[in-house]
């Protein structure tokens, strides 16, 4: 896999390290071939996760959607693991494509990644607060009063559509 960096000018000037400025280029067919190894993985997860969900066997229940979902996520991602696999294996000429800030990519990966299992462990109201600036700044949001506005409006949102329309409790 061949990975060229260098530091991009025009959007560092408002970050203050930076090396979360590096413009990372690679082959467009090792991004797919990555992408469609992490969307196996997220699949098995599902697939894995839902088969803990309590009435989950030979039954209609909390298990259908996500074992649904992860089963649907795994066939798309070999097809396009296969498709990409034929173009490597064929030789054919693939585009660079350019990633700006992998540096913030990766840390929302992380973010996400995590989120999970900060969840059960503090309830989702905390840990969504504590997730979102985090995730704000590798979105590039990084105006305090824009950023509490995606935290409290975010977190309104949740309240408001999830516990008191749908009647959903989240964990506490």
């Amino acid at each position: 896999m061949y990975l060229q960096y260098q530091t991009e000018t025009e959007d560092c000037e408002s970050v203050e390290s930076p090396s979360a400025c590096r413009l990372m280029q690679f082959s467009s067919s090792w991004g797919e071939i990555v992408s469609a190894l992490a969307l196996m993985a997220l699949a098995i997860w599902f697939l894995v996760g839902a088969q803990s969900l309590s009435g989950s066997i030979g039954a209609i229940g909390p298990a259908t959607f996500p074992t649904g979902i992860g089963a649907l996520l795994l066939l798309a991602a070999l097809a396009w693991f296969g498709t990409v696999l034929r173009q490597l294996l064929g030789r054919r000429p693939t585009e660079r494509i350019e990633v700006r800030r992998p540096v913030a990519i990766v840390a929302a990966i992380v973010l996400i990644g995590v989120f999970p299992f900060a969840m059960p462990a503090f309830g989702y109201y905390p840990t969504m607060a504590v997730w979102l600036v985090p995730f704000a700044w590798a979105a590039n949001v990084r105006r305090p009063l824009p950023l509490i506005g995606v935290v409290g409006g975010f977190l309104l949102f949740s309240k408001l559509v999830f516990e008191m329309l749908l009647g959903t409790p989240l964990p506490h």
